[in-house]
This record gives structure tokens, C-alpha cells and sequence, in this order.
């Protein structure tokens, strides 16, 4: 339907009365939401009572007033109802529902009190004002004619105009169990006065073609509290508020409401808590983007709750059958296949990674839990029966599990280590606390929820998170904790030196996937073409962000030229797949190392660098041990090159290494190959493999500085049980 105006404000004129217009807009990007007295805005004063009208009641005139004070677009009394479609964006359903909905949309309503102008100041009731209110911008769709029982295919008919709206909340009143109970309180946290600001024009639907194209940006007190378009969202703009049928009456706003924040789980129930901390997507290569998003940030007296949850949830789960336990982790299994699509999105933007990674990340989760559901009821789990010296005197050993696990995961791998933290212990009896990471923390709360949706017990996992300054203090809280017996850890090695420290004084076990410098051996009779290829994707798959990545290759004198020569080809064909690193701060390190290496004597050759914001695949020759790089983790795309005469010397350039997490070997002669394995200081030898490998049936960690234990496959189970002797005496 065509309305008389393209744009509609309300305003104070100079002479006082209230009008409604068509602002005469002094350029095309001119900002209606910054009109004050001194900008002097014109407009052409709309004659007519009915907003919607197409019949001419309703006239654009010719009678110019000059604006006073912009207001919002619509009164109280011009909004019948505020009628709101929540978790209605692909990404953000993930975040904050149990599945992303497929037939009917989530429909609730705001008061009419709610709405107020785009431009005055919200007033935060007493009852939640020790509760930071959350801020999102919404689409607004203005009904302009009755509209019943209307299909999808006619709903943009119905549409009279588009506005935007600020949809406010109490988070605390909204989701957090100790105040809203059970079921989340939508209605209730959202319906306060000025909790609906709108504004600061109508836009008549003539003007756009697809609503789904529109960009929304929200500002509170000057700062971008949002700024994103609306293309992904679940239901149909308008068809998404009129089905199931319903009676909407001329100025009926519908607002396309999003949930964009990461919430905790703790005891099967989401949790916001007063403490939220901001992460910022399109973070990558140094270009801070305006695009935020929130996610919660637990509490020290948040982590004691998540603490208490799960000890009061294992004695149940301890006893819980081992059919019921494989069952669970079967159907966890088949739910994240069916919104692996999803999933995978998700991690394509919060890290940045390639199609590539994502698919990586799903399919080894897949195996993960497929391999935890096999080894519950499998004889891994149980015990022995030892030779005793009183035959009449039997010795029972069982394996039993410990209690509450923490698992911490980094954000470079985030699906697969995120599940990794977690499912050997469930599986093998424990309950588990998942500290996922500031940097991905969609995809660790999408794994929380997926253990929700799959039906393990409230409290066998909860979920949190904290802001960085406040790790010291969640950490010693859930450590020192009676209840947790074990802590499992896989980030970077002065972290893991912490984390262990802090076990230690509470005399409680760590399990610690650190940091690696993983070396590759190219051997006088290795197959060149193979081992370009492999230590290339060994060194650069997802920007070399990898635990495994190969910093440092070790290349026999004899087939160095000819190695090499290989490599630079390749990587000058793949340089196109490096893209930018995490954030700024590891991008500047990366360029530190670089910077380091150049003065003090190496050469330099990289793949792409016509974009600055990105460090190119970087290869380095002539290291010597001055050289930072020599010694450090890069974890970027960074590839060392170093020449060796004597097969003892590029051992023990390896084993001098205070890491020991993977390494390579490159040769014909598998004998020679197995000779060479034994006496390196690693926790994995590749032979004529990767150095990133790894499998859920199979033992993985590292030596040194690269941590200790194992996860994978029994030997990751029994990280997480204790053993207990029973003696039959007659």
C-alpha cells in the first residue's frame, strides 16, 4: 500500500504546535536522529488525521514549518498495539534459544507505555536498576490497513511504512533463574515505561523493496551499541507477525526483535548476571569494527553457583546407567548434525577462519562425541581383578569418576576443543563446568546448549564466561572449590604455568594442552613434491592459528634448493587462503617476530601482501638462534627454514625445544623414520603426515612446555577417573 508521504516526523514547530511532515532532507545522508533547533530542518506539513490513508484524506502540503524539536514519529496514543517477533535472526536464535525455530515465531507484546522518542532519555526503573540494561535495535514494520488471515505472499501489501525501534531489557529480570523462575520473563523485563523508543521517522514501504536489505544502527549516550543489517532474518518480516492468524488493526508496530547477547547456562536454565563485557565481531587484522555484540561475564559468586550446580547434579549422573549415558551422547550426535550449517557460520565469523576450518571443526566434533558414545559401554571404563596373595581375600579395582571437571577452551578451534573439554569427562561419569572464551563465545554457548537440547540432566554441564581482567579471580574461585577435582586446560603455556600453580595448592590434578613449536625433518630421500605440500598445510591451515601448526621445517642439506623451490610455488598459489589473524594484538606480535628476523639477518619471502590489514603467508630463511622466531610460538601464518648436515643435529635442535607437542618426518624408509621418532622429546611423530593431526581415538598432548596428559580416545577417559581398591576378606 502507497501512503501520501515518503517520510514522516513529528516535530515542534517555532510556534509551538505539534505537527507531523515530510522533512526537506539538506542532503541525501543528512541524519534525522541528530536534528536539534540549530540545524534549522525544514519540513511540509501533512494534512489529515489518518497516517495510513491512500485515498488524498492525507496530503503532502505546500505549507513549510521549520523544526523546533524533532520527537518520535508515533505517540502512544498512534501505536494500538506492539506486537514483537523475538528470536527472529539465524544467528542470534543460536545464542539465545534451544533451536533455531522452523514454523511458528516467537510472539510477544510491549505496553503502549513502553513507546517514547527516539531521542529522550529511558528511565530504568528502581527494581532493575542494579542490572545493566541491555540496548538492540530492531526493524519496526507500521501496519496500514486491517489485516487478517493474510499469506505470506501478500504480507508486504499491508505494510504502510518501516521505522526503528530500541527494544530494552532487564536481562536479570528477563532469564536469571533467582528472579524470573523457570521461564523467562519476557513480557515482564521488557514492558517498563520508555522501554520502546522509536523512531526518529516513518519511511513509507514505497521506498523499499526488501526490507531484508536495511542496515540498523543504535547509539546510547553517543556510543554504537549496534550496527548490522537485517538479511538473516528466520521468518519473513511482515509474514513472520501476521501467522498464525491474527487481527491487526491499522498502526500496528511489529518489531523484528533480535536477542543479541551470549547468555551462561547453569543448571539447565540461561543466566545473566550485573557483569557483561562487549566483544566485537570483524574484530580481525586490526580493523575494530562498530559491529559489537554482549555476552555475559560470570561473577566470582556466578562460578560458585555454576560450581554447586554440578556438584549437586553428580551423584545422579554418577549412577546413571551406561545405555542411558550412550543414548544421550547419541542423540547430542545427531542434533549437531543437523545444525552443523549453523554451527559452522557461527565459527566462520567469530574467528575469521575459512569454510575449510569450520567443516574441519564440525567433522572432528562429530567423531569426538561419536567415540564418547562408543567408549561408554565399551570395557574402558572398567576395572580389574589383580592377583592377590590370599586367594580367599579377592582385590576389586574400579574406575570411578572424580566429581566436577572444569574444562577451559580457546577460541582457535572452538567447536572441536570446546567439546573436547567436556565430553571424555560426562562421559566418563563426571559432571563438567565449559569456560569458554571471549573470542568465541557463540559457538561455546551453542555447545552448552546442545547438551541442554540433547537432554543431559540440569547441572551435568554448565556453561560460563568471564571478562579477561577477572580470569585471576573465576579461576582461583572454581579451582580451590571442594567440589572440583580436576582441571583440564588448552590455551597458551604461561596460562597453563597459572592454572597449574593454582591446582597445586589445592593438591588437584591438571590435564594441559599448551603451546607448540613443531618442527618438520625433510630427510635426503623424501618425497619433495609430498612434503611441500604437507608442511605447507601443516604450517598456514587456518592462519597458522593451530596448537600443531609446523613453525620451523628442518631440511637436509642435499634437497634443500629443490625443497624449497617447491614451497614458494605452492605458496604463492595458496597465499589467497591466509586471511587476518584473531585480533590487533596478535597481529602486531606476529609483525614484531617478522621485524626481528629481517634485522637481524634472515630472508624474507611472503604470499599476497597487498592488504595491509593482513599478515601474508610469511616463509623465513637463514634463522639463527638470536632470532626471536627461532625460539617462539608464532601461532600466525609463519614458516621457519633451516639447513642441517647430520640427522643428530636436527635432533637436537628439536629435543633443545623446551616445547614438545607434534612433530614430522619425511622419508621413504619407514625403518629409518621409526629410529628417528624414538628419540624425539614429542608427544606425536607424523610420518609423512602434518604436523596438525589428530584423532578421538588416539592419545594426544604434549611434553614440557606443550603441557601434560593426554585427551582422545581411553587414554582421555582415564585423565578423568581415580581408581578405588576394594579387598573381599572373608
Amino acid at each position: 500500500m502507497a501512503v501520501a508521504w515518503n517520510r514522516l516526523i513529528r516535530f515542534v514547530a517555532t510556534d509551538g504546535r505539534i505537527l507531523r511532515g515530510e522533512p526537506i532532507l539538506p542532503s541525501p545522508d543528512f541524519d534525522l536522529g541528530n536534528t536539534t533547533a540549530e540545524t534549522q530542518l525544514k519540513a511540509l506539513i501533512i494534512s489529515g488525521h489518518d497516517l495510513y490513508d491512500t485515498t488524498g484524506a492525507t496530503e503532502v502540503t505546500n505549507e513549510v514549518a521549520i523544526v523546533k524539536e524533532l520527537l518520535g514519529p508515533l505517540a502512544q496514543t498512534d501505536v494500538p498495539i506492539l506486537r514483537c517477533v523475538g528470536l527472529n535472526y539465524a544467528k542470534h536464535s543460536i545464542q539465545g534459544s534451544q533451536s533455531i525455530r522452523s514454523a511458528i515465531p516467537f510472539i510477544f507484546f510491549k505496553p503502549i507505555t513502553t513507546v517514547t522518542d527516539h531521542n529522550v532519555n529511558v528511565v530504568i526503573p528502581k527494581i532493575c536498576q542494579d542490572d545493566q540494561a541491555d540496548y538492540e535495535g530492531e526493524l519496526c514494520i507500521v501496519i496500514g490497513r486491517d489485516a487478517k488471515d493474510v499469506s505470506e505472499a501478500d504480507a508486504l501489501d499491508y505494510v504502510a511504512a518501516y521505522t526503528c525501534g530500541n527494544d530494552i531489557s532487564s536481562r536479570k529480570l528477563q532469564r536469571d533463574a533467582a528472579y524470573a523462575g523457570r521461564i523467562p520473563q519476557w513480557g515482564f523485563s521488557k514492558g517498563f515505561d520508555t522501554f520502546a523508543p522509536l523512531g526518529p521517522c516513518l519511511v513509507s514501504s514505497k521506498l523499499i523493496d526488501d526490507p531484508a536489505k536495511l542496515h540498523l544502527k543504535t547509539t546510547v549516550d553517543g556510543e554504537v551499541r549496534q550496527d548490522e543489517g537485517v538479511s538473516d532474518l528466520l521468518f519473513n518480516c511482515v509474514g513472520a507477525g501476521m501467522n498464525p492468524p491474527k487481527y491487526l488493526i491499522p498502526g500496528t508496530i511489529m518489531e523484528m526483535k533480535s536477542d543479541d547477547i551470549v547468555p551462561l547456562i547453569i543448571d539447565g536454565l540461561d543466566v545473566t548476571t550485573d557483569v557483561e563485557f562487549v566483544f566485537e565481531t570483524n574484530r580481525f587484522g586490526g580493523k575494530p569494527s562498530p559491529k559489537k555484540a554482549f555476552a555475559q561475564g560470570a561473577s566470582t559468586e556466578t562460578c560458585l553457583r555454576a560450581v554447586e550446580s554440578c556438584a549437586k547434579a553428580f551423584p545422579s549422573w554418577k549412577r546413571t546407567d551406561a545405555d542411558q549415558k550412550r543414548k544421550l551422547f547419541q542423540q547430542l550426535k545427531h542434533l549437531l548434525e543437523v545444525r552443523g550449517d549453523d554451527v559452522r557460520e557461527i565459527i566462520e565469523e567469530e574467528i575469521n577462519c575459512s569454510k575449510l576450518w569450520s567443516h574441519i571443526n564440525l567433522q572432528d566434533s562429530l567423531g569426538l562425541i561419536d567415540e564418547a558414545a562408543a567408549l561408554v559401554t565399551s570395557d574402558a571404563l572398567s576395572g580389574t581383578i589383580p592377583i592377590t596373595r590370599n586367594h580367599n581375600a579377592p582385590a576389586l579395582v574400579f574406575k570411578e569418576p572424580m566429581g566436577v571437571i572444569l574444562g577451559i577452551a580457546p577460541w582457535n578451534a572452538p567447536l572441536i576443543l570446546g567439546f573436547r573439554a567436556v565430553v571424555a569427562p560426562i562421559a566418563a561419569g563426571n559432571t563438567a563446568i565449559l569456560k569458554g572464551s571471549e573470542l568465541s563465545p557463540r559457538v561455546h554457548y551453542f555447545i552448552a546448549q546442545l547438551f541442554q537440547d540433547a537432554g543431559f540432566p540440569p547441572g551435568v554441564l554448565n556453561f560460563i564466561m568471564h571478562r579477561p581482567q577477572e580470569a585471576s579471580a573465576a579461576y582461583e574461585t572454581m579451582i580451590s572449590h571442594p567440589a572440583v577435582r580436576k582441571c583440564n586446560f588448552t590455551g597458551s603455556t604461561p596460562v597453563g604455568r597459572l592454572i597449574a600453580s593454582r591446582a597445586a595448592a589445592s593438591l588437584k590434578p591438571v590435564l594441559l594442552e599448551l603451546g607448540g613449536k613443531n618442527f618438520a625433518i625433510i630427510l635426503d630421500d623424501a618425497d619433495l613434491d609430498k612434503s611441500a605440500r604437507l608442511t605447507l598445510e601443516g604450517a598456514f591451515l587456518n592462519n597458522g592459528q593451530i596448537c600443531m601448526s609446523t613453525d620451523t621445517v628442518l631440511v637436509s642439506r642435499s634437497v634443500f634448493a629443490a625443497y624449497r623451490k617447491k614451497l614458494i610455488v605452492l605458496m604463492k598459489k595458496a597465499s589467497s587462503d591466509i586471511s587476518a589473524v584473531i585480533t590487533t594484538k596478535s597481529s602486531e606480535r606476529l609483525r614484531a617476530l617478522i621485524n626481528d628476523a629481517i634485522a637481524k639477518g634472515a630472508d624474507i619471502t611472503t604470499g599476497d601482501d597487498t592488504d595491509p590489514s593482513i599478515i601474508p603467508a610469511t616463509i623465513v630463511d637463514n634463522m639463527i638462534p638470536s632470532m626471536d622466531f627461532y625460539h617462539a610460538e608464532s601461532f600466525g601464518p609463519m614458516l621457519g627454514l633451516q639447513i642441517f648436515d647430520d640427522i643428530s643435529e636436527a635432533t637436537k635442535i628439536i629435543n633443545d625445544c623446551p616445547f614438545g607437542l607434534s612433530s614430522a618426518i619425511f622419508t621413504r624408509n619407514h625403518y629409518r623414520a621409526m629410529m628417528i621418532a624414538k628419540d624425539l622429546n614429542v608427544g606425536a611423530i607424523h610420518i609423512n603426515g602434518a604436523t596438525v593431526h589428530d584423532e578421538p581415538t588416539i592419545p594426544h598432548g604434549g611434553h614440557g612446555d606443550s603441557g601434560w596428559g593426554r585427551f582422545g580416545g581411553s587414554w582421555g577417559l582415564d585423565e578423568f577417573v581415580h581408581t578405588k581398591t576394594i579387598i573381599l576378606n572373608e
